[in-house]
């Protein structure tokens, strides 16, 4: 199926048999998600097939800032503290994997940045890679080293403005 219903968490979703290969983030699918959400900590928006409530993707966005002097001057771009978001979670079910749609899922995350950037501003977009494999998908994507001696990735929003059309 490649037409997949983006929503947000909710209560009526059935996280039960969500397997990403990843068992954290499945864990915190689980147990976390909704009360994050609930308590204005991220937003968590599910993949679903039309008419069915099991989630087989989701990824979790929350607003971040990072601090100055651990990026490069053009992405600190002369402040004290660069706002922006994080992309806590992205996942898809172990069903899904190799079919392309990882890339598809990053797509969706990064149009829901676009669009609070343009109602709250928010210069950057970073996410904190869990091993190698998710490192070099994010950089296959442009993300960059937010710096020498960290395994954060960034990208600012201008690069996603850029590359991505969001209404």
């Amino acid at each position: 199926m490649s037409t997949w219903v983006v929503a947000l968490l909710n209560d009526q979703h059935n996280l039960a048999d969500f397997s990403s290969g990843q068992p954290i983030l499945d864990d915190w699918l689980r147990r976390s998600a909704l009360r994050a959400q609930t308590q204005d900590i991220t937003r968590t928006y599910v993949w679903t097939a039309p008419n069915d409530d099991k989630v087989v993707a989701f990824y979790s966005l929350q607003p971040h800032h990072v601090v100055a002097e651990s990026v490069s001057r053009g992405i600190a771009g002369g402040h004290a503290n660069v706002t922006g978001y994080l992309l806590a979670k992205l996942a898809l079910d172990s069903t899904l994997h190799g079919q392309g749609l990882g890339g598809q899922l990053l797509r969706d995350a990064l149009e829901i940045v676009l669009a609070g950037s343009r109602l709250s501003g928010g210069r950057v977009v970073v996410v904190d890679p869990i091993d190698e494999a998710v490192d070099a998908f994010y950089r296959h994507f442009g993300f960059t080293s937010a710096n020498a001696s960290s395994s954060r990735l960034i990208m600012k929003v201008a690069t996603l403005r850029a590359h991505l059309t969001c209404p």
